[in-house]
């Protein structure tokens, strides 16, 4: 069965510029595209934004830790959670953890 979302009453930032008065629609966790409000389907569950601002979230290429947990000094899986939690707080949806100045034992470990 589809789920289909409605994310309404809020500023949509594109990249470029920010949208009024439109609302972004989610299937099953895909983003289907941008529709007026006057096009919203009977189906679909509304979320109201309350007029805050939705934007694409960040990727970050290179980040060594978070939460006072550096993955180089400790290759856990806590870690990279303790980054995980660090990054959502900034708007970091992905990440790609590295390994600073260590020993070679470490880097042949990872």
């Amino acid at each position: 069965m589809h789920q289909l979302t409605a994310y309404c009453n809020g500023k949509i930032f594109t990249g470029t510029t920010i949208l009024y008065q439109k609302v972004i629609l989610v299937c099953n966790g895909i983003i289907n595209g941008i529709i007026g409000e006057n096009e919203i389907l009977t189906n679909a569950e509304i979320i109201d934004l309350k007029h805050q601002l939705i934007a694409p979230a960040f990727i970050d290429l290179q980040i060594n830790g978070g939460n006072h947990k550096l993955f180089s000094a400790e290759l856990s899986t806590e870690a990279l959670q303790a980054t995980k939690e660090y990054s959502n707080k900034g708007g970091v949806d992905h990440f790609l953890i590295t390994l600073f100045s260590n020993s070679t034992e470490v880097f042949i470990v990872c």
